[in-house]
């Protein structure tokens, strides 16, 4: 059975190295979601740390905004073992939800997959040079 465990040491909360991915991370795009990643020497131990940002000015109420996130996250639990990793490297991955409304968890989980299956894709482009 594959770990799908998503616990806080899985989870990108450090101020540092998100300006960090702000700033050198690549960009990839599947509506209703914009992907921020950059490999990162290795911080943690674990593969990767991810993070949902959903817009408060979009969505106003918590709950909306909360239900969201709480899918996302869902959705790429089921995908982490998609994800090839770099020896010696942490990805730093942050979702954010640029939808002006909110979708059903089929269409979330169908552009999670999607963007699984695009980032797969550049990290294997990306990854002998920065190893």
């Amino acid at each position: 059975m594959p770990d799908l465990y998503l616990g806080s040491n899985r989870r990108l909360k450090h101020r540092k190295l998100i300006t960090r991915l702000f700033k050198e991370g690549h960009s990839l795009f599947n509506y209703p979601f914009k992907l921020l990643w950059l490999p990162v020497d290795d911080v943690t131990g674990s593969p990767f740390l991810f993070s949902v940002s959903v817009p408060k000015k979009t969505f106003p109420k918590a709950v909306d905004r909360n239900r969201l996130k709480r899918q996302t996250r869902e959705s790429f639990r089921l995908q982490q073992q998609q994800l090839t990793t770099i020896p010696g490297k942490t990805i730093l991955l942050m979702y954010i939800y640029v939808g002006k409304e909110a979708l059903a968890y089929d269409a979330i989980d169908r552009s999670i997959r999607y963007l699984t299956k695009l980032l797969k894709k550049s990290i294997r482009k990306s990854a002998p040079s920065d190893v």
